[in-house]
């Protein structure tokens, strides 16, 4: 016969619960500041407590909220144990999961924001993902699956555990362990004091952005934006993004503004009046002897390359002696990340979602050979289907008919890279002795200087030691870093290279219009981040674009400039840039996280969720009331632009030119 085990007295499960529930809180506020500084400040540190008020309103919200979490933890364990033990093993499970369950989410969380801005959102996570989440988790979380599936796996294993051990040792006691009633309207009235917390907290400086970057507060505030959305339009009085119009199901954050109409439905700027024609595209009008077009796309190529010099070595010779016999200007990307940028590069729009004025029919239709050479899937969000690249090419490679030959083991569609000699044997094989009686269109996608930088068969051009992807952390050595990236541009850079000899060799070289441009750039962590797609700066959305045509008239141009460019230069006029202002946005068009504009005088960027502007590179952040008339002025073109584009995305309005 078992002996039941010893039963611990109430004052110790008092105590072990308290303790259990302090050492996942403390660990959350450690994290916190050391990736927001939303206590101490520091480097791009927006928010913080940085008043006793803030901080007296901020404690006892964290507090009841992890409180509450882990007493609901605590329940569960309970309810797991049938309620039917109370002795060492119930203390040992309660240890075991309710620190685990909020720690393993904390974790979770903060490594999925390891090395991205606040500005990531589910929302921005898919469109990094082509417009799917699994691929943007798989993407994210590639370097650590294993370890979440271990952690994982143990998490279930110790829960099954647990309940065998329960019911296996019930039978020996008789003693229930149950949730005293004044313990139950303590949980209640814990419940409905976050309420009024909530919204104490939520207008006392910034304390309410400081709570949304901890678990629990972000869940609790999650269900009562929810359940305050009283006109159900998505949006309630509780989020970062608050409802203007609560009871009014036309009027929220982000409905579309419709112009003149006296109202302000989106609840930004006023009513929205300066709707301006949409930009009409260039119309083809090819000569007698066409030339040929080669677009070169290299994936994150950062606005630096031009000049950079790694050890001494120079990183982008081809690209440069390029730049010297053409033209070449600052391009910016219009959204940070690769989906959206090569739609806008091809269709001219911003949002583009049929083929519309895409170059890839346009040539087809007037008689163009369409290839298509291209390290990546170019199914990948959607890019092959708007841009009508699909259907128009022949030969149409790319990763997903190369991928026995991807460069690494990972397979999520998102991370398919094809090595550029591959790329280039391709062509050789399908377009090396073809007959040139018929213009060329090719496209080539040279994928190495996406994260990580580095992978087999890549040559040390001009760092010797490359960081392996497994040795990127958020410890590592910028400069080490920096010289990983520059690298792989040079491995990009040298198959530039070899693909005007090859031009050059089948004697296409001097009837050609080449043009190398980037889909964006990269953070290296010289901004705090690593990567590209959720910040609206220089280093992620700046890049360069290169041509071998002489005299191209403008400073800088946006994505959705280079399709008239091209099409000017096809049909012998002057190829001029329009220098119109770049809307950006981080997120969709209908629903940013961030937007901003580049123009002559600088950058703007516009957090709708916080009301926020920010000028020219600047990390402070300015409300409404503190802005001066110059700020007001480029703030006003900002949001006129941003809602001019959607309301011309909804209406549909025909913008692509007769050819």
């Amino acid at each position: 016969m078992r002996t039941p085990q010893r039963a611990v007295a109430p004052a110790w499960r008092g105590a072990a619960f308290i303790v259990l529930f302090a050492v996942p809180s403390f660990l959350e506020l450690g994290l916190a500041n050391r990736k927001f500084g939303v206590f101490t400040g520091g480097f791009g540190a927006s928010r913080t407590l940085d008043t006793p008020i803030e901080w007296a309103a901020f404690a006892p919200l964290l507090l009841l909220g992890n409180l509450l979490f882990a007493a609901a933890v605590a329940w569960i364990v309970v309810k797991l144990h049938r309620r039917r033990w109370n002795g060492l093993l119930f203390v040992f499970n309660l240890g075991l999961l309710v620190p685990g369950i909020l720690v393993a989410l904390i974790v979770a969380r903060y490594e999925v924001m390891r090395y991205i801005s606040d500005a990531m959102s589910f929302r921005v996570m898919r469109d990094l993902g082509g417009g799917s989440m699994t691929d943007a988790l798989l993407y994210i979380l590639a370097g650590q699956g294993l370890a979440i599936a271990l952690a994982a796996a143990a998490i279930v294993f110790a829960a099954w555990a647990m309940r065998w051990a329960a019911r296996r040792d019930a039978p020996a006691s008789r003693r229930l362990y149950r949730v005293s009633r004044r313990w139950r309207i303590a949980f209640a009235a814990g419940l409905v004091a976050l309420v009024p917390l909530m919204a104490i907290a939520d207008r006392i400086g910034d304390t309410r952005f400081v709570a949304e970057r901890f678990v629990t507060l972000a869940a609790v505030r999650g269900v009562l934006d929810l359940a305050t959305d009283f006109d159900r339009d998505g949006y309630g009085v509780f989020g970062l993004t608050r409802d203007p119009a609560p009871f009014d199901a036309a009027r929220y954050p982000f409905a579309l503004d419709i112009p003149d109409n006296g109202r302000d439905e989106d609840g930004i700027g006023g009513d929205f009046t300066a709707v301006v024609a949409p930009h009409p595209h260039a119309r083809l009008a090819l000569p007698a002897q066409p030339k040929n077009l080669v677009i070169v796309v290299i994936e994150s190529m950062r606005g630096d390359v031009l000049g950079m010099r790694v050890h001494g070595k120079v990183v982008a010779p081809n690209l440069e002696a390029l730049a010297r016999q053409g033209s070449h200007f600052p391009a910016y990307s219009h959204v940070g990340f690769t989906t959206a940028s090569l739609k806008s590069l091809f269709t001219g729009e911003i949002a583009p979602t049929h083929p519309g004025a895409s170059l890839f029919p346009l040539l087809k239709r007037t008689g163009y050979r369409v290839a298509v050479f291209s390290g990546q899937p170019e199914s990948f969000g959607g890019i092959a289907a708007v841009t009508g690249m699909r259907a128009a090419a022949d030969p149409m490679v790319d990763a997903h008919v190369l991928q026995d030959q991807r460069a690494g083991a990972f397979a999520a569609e998102g991370s398919l890279l094809v090595d550029e000699k591959r790329l280039l044997a391709a062509y050789d094989a399908r377009l090396g002795k073809a007959p040139t009686d018929r213009p060329l269109f090719a496209y080539f996608n040279f994928q190495s200087p996406h994260f990580p930088y580095w992978h087999d068969g890549m040559e040390n051009l001009v760092e010797p030691s490359p960081l392996s992807r497994s040795a990127i952390t958020d410890g590592t050595d910028r400069a080490t870093l920096a010289r990983t990236y520059y690298n792989a541009v040079a491995w990009s850079d040298a198959a530039l290279g070899a693909l005007i000899t090859r031009l050059k060799a089948s004697g296409q070289w001097d009837n050609t219009v080449l043009l190398v441009v980037g889909d964006h750039g990269e953070s290296l962590l010289d901004d705090g981040f690593l990567g590209h797609g959720h910040m609206l700066n220089d280093s992620q959305t700046r890049t360069v674009a290169v041509t071998n045509v002489r005299g191209v008239e403008g400073k800088f141009a946006g994505l959705w400039d280079l399709r008239d460019l091209l099409v000017d230069i096809l049909s012998n006029r002057p190829p001029r840039l329009p220098e119109r202002p770049v809307l950006q946005h981080i997120g969709d068009l209908d629903t940013p996280a961030r937007i901003g504009l580049v123009d002559a005088s600088g950058r703007i960027g516009y957090n709708p969720e916080r009301g926020t502007w920010s000028f020219d590179g600047g990390h402070s952040e300015l409300t409404d009331d503190a802005l001066n008339r110059t700020q007001k002025r480029r703030a006003r073109a900002l949001i006129d632009l941003w809602s001019n584009a959607r309301w011309q995305a909804h209406r549909k309005t025909p913008t692509s030119a007769p050819d």
